[in-house]
């Protein structure tokens, strides 16, 4: 049985600090930006805890997406770790204001919030559209008001589609065991996830180009490959980042952004070579065997 860490609090209450005395063997998790000092003897690495799966999990639980590790491999030391600026005088600051008061601020917190979200993700949507319409050879998008109305329902159908997917994907195992589903719903989350990046990729497809799109039927081998594109593409990233030992001691505190501009990038590339996929087989079930530029020069 591995012994008990010893700590102790110090500066209370306006700027509490943390010490903790580790001794050989002995290792601490924290926050990446908790850390104040630590003793030579001490070694730090940063990264990923459990996997990417597992890190986005507390990143929607509100924690950081990397955490810090602390060991004492060769001797004892002791480590710093602080709160935010002012330590407890946040916090009593805080509770001095009446319940009315915190309420407010976080609807307004949380309408901001969603307004934001509406805003880039409506964007994000309106430059899918783009990208879908030079893919099939339609050379102008929608008129602005119409362009990006498209692109906010598609925002509130198939981005909330796919954030279902993502939140029961990351963060379906830690649900059902706070809810008490059982592992029936950890088995059944993995379906249910694919069939809602299906649902929400068949909608971009169909919806996104500025054209008359043929039967579903038609979409559907372009969406799966781009689902099947996702879900090997954001195997492969966390298979990397958990068999990296040094990508957390490279990046740093910057190693959770780094992994989610990746996982970003690698999204995109399956959604765009889906729709390629998709235009493709239109052009060969039609018969057109000449690219446009050829079909122009003739």
């Amino acid at each position: 049985m591995a012994n008990p860490l010893a700590f102790d609090i110090l500066q209370r209450p306006e700027f509490a600090i943390l010490r903790v005395k580790l001794e050989p063997g002995q290792r601490l998790f924290a926050e990446p930006s908790a850390m104040a000092s630590m003793d030579a003897g001490i070694d730090l690495k940063a990264g990923f805890k459990g996997g990417v799966l597992s890190s986005m999990s507390r990143m929607l639980a509100g924690e950081s997406l990397t955490l810090s590790t602390f060991s004492a491999e060769r001797s004892g030391g002791e480590v710093m770790l602080a709160p935010g600026a002012a330590g407890d005088l946040v916090t009593d600051a805080l509770d001095q204001g009446s319940a009315e008061a915190r309420e407010e601020d976080g609807e307004i917190a949380l309408a901001f919030g969603g307004l934001a979200t509406l805003i880039a993700g409506t964007t994000a949507f309106g430059q899918l559209e783009r990208g879908a319409n030079r893919i099939y050879g339609v050379e102008r998008d929608r008129p602005p008001l119409r362009k990006y109305g498209v692109a906010a329902m598609l925002m509130l159908t198939a981005g909330v589609a796919t954030l279902g997917a993502a939140v029961l994907l990351v963060a379906g195992s830690t649900l059902a065991s706070a809810a008490g589903w059982g592992s029936a719903f950890t088995i059944a989350r993995w379906p249910l996830a694919i069939a809602l990046v299906v649902t929400a990729l068949a909608l971009v497809f169909e919806i996104a180009p500025r054209r008359r799109q043929p039967e579903p039927s038609w979409l559907a081998l372009g969406s799966g490959l781009a689902a099947i594109l996702w879900l090997a593409f954001t195997g492969v990233l966390s298979l990397f980042v958990g068999a990296t030992a040094n990508f957390g001691t490279t990046y740093g505190s910057l190693a959770g952004t780094i992994a989610l501009l990746l996982w970003t990038l690698l999204s995109a590339v399956a959604l765009f070579l889906g729709l390629a996929f998709a235009a493709q087989l239109e052009a060969v079930r039609a018969g057109v065997t000449a690219t446009r530029v050829e079909r122009d020069a003739n």
